[in-house]
């Protein structure tokens, strides 16, 4: 069932909004979005959890090596059937975000 009141304002490119196979797609498919208000985003972060890790700790050491020191940050991690470690290492990653002063906001409350 489609939902006619829902509109996003906010658009992620698979695989990430820069070069690859689909590069100058994704050129055209920004000045769209652009035309139309809507933002395109990015991750500056990630967990790594596509990659094969298999361990919580490994998965919270990517997003801790890659949040680095950044102020706002925005962490690629996966909801699919088969990232029960991702899920699982959520409330760790929290948890270290908010000790480093981090808050947790809304996207559209940002842009």
């Amino acid at each position: 069932m489609q939902n006619s009141d829902y509109h996003s304002r906010v658009f992620r490119f698979p695989g990430g909004s820069v070069g690859g196979y689909y590069k100058n797609i994704k050129t055209e498919a920004k000045q769209y979005l652009k035309q139309n208000n809507i933002v395109s985003l990015d991750w500056n972060s990630l967990s790594k959890d596509a990659e094969g890790v298999n361990e919580k700790e490994a998965l919270l050491q990517n997003v801790i090596d890659t949040v680095g020191t950044k102020k706002s940050v925005v962490i690629l991690m996966h909801d699919s059937y088969d990232k029960i470690l991702t899920y699982e290492t959520l409330p760790s990653v929290i948890q270290y975000l908010r000790e480093k002063g981090y808050s947790f906001k809304n996207l559209y409350d940002i842009l």
